[in-house]
């Protein structure tokens, strides 16, 4: 399940009554209190997909990538950038993307950013990638990964044109049946 950063003064959690919406809001304030930054906002969302209509996979733990730091290419109403391009940084991007004002190579901590290297995988802007794409220095992208978010800005025509291989589920190891051999004769008791 993915997390998404709501209000914690958002009363509208479906209480019946004046009262028991005050009661939400103020234990949702308390349990706010026990917690700092960003994770007092956390609360889960539905299930999130991808550019392809599946589940939405991770894209990247280390760097640790995403909007919110998960790894994954989730967007709320916090993320204005619509950071949902997961996409394989190359040294063509990252030039042109500082061409532009954002230096991706550039560590900034304050932002728990390490700075990128061609072959990273980011959670990108949709309209940055859109950008590179009409200059001709689109990185390949992790459909997968990709959230649906990003079809708001970008067709999936474009994405397909540049997707990495599609990576094939997760199969179960196949079981061999162990060897059976015959007794050794001399091991039996008489």
């Amino acid at each position: 399940m993915t997390d998404e950063l709501r209000s914690i003064n958002d009363s509208s959690a479906g209480h019946s009554s004046p009262q028991s919406a005050n009661e939400g809001t103020n234990q949702t304030k308390k349990e706010a209190s026990d917690l700092s930054g960003v994770e007092a906002l956390r609360v889960p969302a539905p299930t999130t997909r991808n550019v392809l209509g599946g589940s939405l996979q991770p894209c990247c733990l280390s760097p640790m990538t995403g909007f919110y730091r998960t790894g994954s290419c989730e967007t709320g109403s916090l993320d204005r950038g619509s950071h949902t391009v997961c996409a394989q940084v190359t040294e063509a991007f990252l030039a042109f993307t500082k061409a532009q004002g954002n230096d991706l190579s550039a560590p900034a901590p304050w932002a728990d950013f390490p700075g990128l290297k061609p072959g990273d995988r980011w959670c990108l802007c949709a309209s940055r990638w859109q950008e590179a794409l009409v200059a001709g220095v689109a990185p390949p992208v992790d459909l997968q990964a990709t959230h649906a978010a990003a079809l708001n800005t970008i067709a999936l025509e474009d994405l397909q044109r540049h997707a990495l291989p599609i990576s094939p589920e997760p199969s179960a190891p196949e079981l061999s049946a162990p060897e059976l051999s015959a007794p050794d004769s001399e091991a039996l008791p008489e």
